[in-house]
């Protein structure tokens, strides 16, 4: 799965494209290469998920307990839906450590009101 980071000042956006097996490769190289723990994931390029979604929701929980923020701009039902269910089954509180967002406007505000 091709992914692409984008610094934005106060936060990383990390555009994903084609098939979602897993969120592991990019949140390595996040952990390794980034000083901010502001993320949007940009899932508009994504064009089917063939993931274990508690393989996700655990790769989503880690990241929020390293201290990780995330908004997830998944303007698709479905890709919204799955993320959804991905905090859901990752124990993740929507809201406080993560959102789902239709809008990336409105994922980008609420990355940068915490």
């Amino acid at each position: 799965m091709p992914y692409q980071f984008r610094e934005r000042g106060e936060f990383l956006e990390v555009r994903l494209d084609g098939v979602l097996e897993s969120f592991a490769p990019f949140v390595r190289d996040l952990i390794d290469r980034t000083g901010t723990k502001q993320v949007l994931l940009n899932l508009e390029g994504v064009t089917s998920v063939a993931a274990d979604t508690y393989a996700l929701a655990s790769q989503v929980q880690a990241a929020v307990t390293e201290g990780y923020r995330l908004a997830f701009f998944a303007p698709r039902p479905a890709l919204f839906g799955i993320s959804r269910q991905t905090l859901l089954l990752g124990n993740v509180e929507e809201g406080t450590a993560a959102g789902v967002f239709r809008d990336i406007e409105e994922a980008r505000r609420w990355l940068l009101s915490a």
